[in-house]
């Protein structure tokens, strides 16, 4: 998953798995999470069943583009933090 204009990142954790994405797609998962369950699958002679249990633990977390790496060998690569442009002062008179 590229980063071509530099989008802003997310870590979103379901459990104790955590998934790193832009983060509007995070915040569409944290959102479609709020309505999930956790179930336990029991297979049964005839069919399988569903027990619900209780809501998922999730969090969401931005993340800077300086924390992601990649791992050698990725096709990608994360952008290159923003640098913030030094200008001068610039003042205006109010009469």
């Amino acid at each position: 998953m590229a980063t071509p204009k530099q989008q802003p990142m997310c870590a979103v954790t379901i459990g104790f798995d955590t998934y790193l994405m832009p983060a509007a797609a995070g915040m569409k998962v944290v959102e479609l999470m709020q309505q999930a369950v956790t179930t336990d699958r029991t297979y049964g002679t005839a069919a399988e069943t569903y027990e619900a249990g209780e809501p998922p633990r999730i969090s969401l977390q931005v993340v800077r583009a300086s924390q992601i790496r990649m791992p050698p060998g990725a096709d990608i690569a994360p952008a290159a933090p923003k640098r913030i442009a030094k200008q001068p002062l610039r003042l205006t008179r109010k009469d």
